[in-house]
């Protein structure tokens, strides 16, 4: 039973809110919605997800693709691995996952997840949940992470996972 008396602590694993890819700033307001709410009865730990090889998508639709490529590769690279996005500190978590990313969604949800629970490290016993957006690789992440921790996990499926 979660004491909903003091305050929670939850990690919330999620690639939509923050990061140094997200072309569109609209992207994400959901997320960014839901985590100012939760923030106000809860103390948030955001993961961010940011795979460093673009998606075939990306590199099909750039209109100069070697130029477009070197600047993705730059902005995951040297981005700030943690920021604030307000009320949330947000940490940038960097993973590798090679195109087709069907094949290497495990491959990247388990770098995710050992990451995480390398930086909650003997933190663990104060968080209750975990909560993943999307099904690949950030709510496989969550529910790796969620099963060593010991802790409740949910997954929340957008549109773009039917």
């Amino acid at each position: 039973m979660i004491d909903v008396k003091s305050e929670m602590k939850i990690i919330v694993v999620s690639h939509l809110l923050a990061g140094p890819t997200r072309k569109n700033k609209q992207s994400g307001i959901f997320v960014k919605e839901l985590l100012k709410a939760m923030s106000k009865t809860s103390k948030i730990k955001l993961i961010a997800p940011i795979d460093i090889i673009p998606s075939f998508n990306e590199i099909r639709v750039s209109t100069n693709s070697t130029a477009e490529l070197f600047d993705h590769f730059r902005r995951t690279l040297f981005t700030k691995t943690r920021e604030i996005y307000n009320p949330v500190y947000t940490h940038c978590i960097r993973y590798v996952s090679f195109p087709p990313k069907i094949y290497f969604d495990l491959l990247g949800a388990m770098q995710i997840a050992i990451r995480v629970i390398m930086k909650v490290g003997n933190n663990s016993e104060e968080y209750v949940l975990c909560h993943g957006h999307t099904l690949y690789p950030d709510g496989l992440a969550s529910i790796l992470i969620g099963k060593f921790l010991r802790i409740k996990k949910f997954v929340t499926v957008h549109g773009s996972d039917v």
